[in-house]
């Protein structure tokens, strides 16, 4: 498995374990804590400042980084490509918060696809 791979299946499952810790039972909590764990070691921390990095630099703001791609002008789908192709040596972003897209649809600045 690709490093990218290892990266979206540790964020899918920190999202599911977060969304999951309703009562903060021992079992959801022992749960987040091994998805937060499985993160770390699969570098997403390390990924997530990079990309963060990268679109700052190319002038999005923080709030958004997870708008649609489709909600975005031509002129700033270009730079959602140039962030890919920086962040990414495979052009691709880390951290989509849809795990079940598939690559051709719109989703997130930070999602796989534009």
């Amino acid at each position: 498995m690709s490093r990218m791979g290892a990266y979206q299946l540790a964020r899918a499952e920190l999202d599911a374990a977060e969304i999951a810790c309703v009562t903060g039972s021992e079992c959801e909590l022992e749960r987040l804590e091994k998805a937060a764990s499985a993160f770390e070691a699969a570098g997403g921390y390390a990924i997530d400042a990079k990309v963060a990095r990268v679109l700052a630099g190319l002038g999005f703001e923080t709030e958004e980084f997870d708008q649609r791609c489709d909600t975005f002008s031509g002129g700033w789908q270009m730079r959602i490509g140039c962030a890919r192709r920086a962040a990414t040596p495979l052009g691709r972003l880390p951290g989509c918060h849809r795990p079940t897209a598939d690559v051709g649809t719109s989703v997130s600045v930070r999602g796989q696809a534009c």
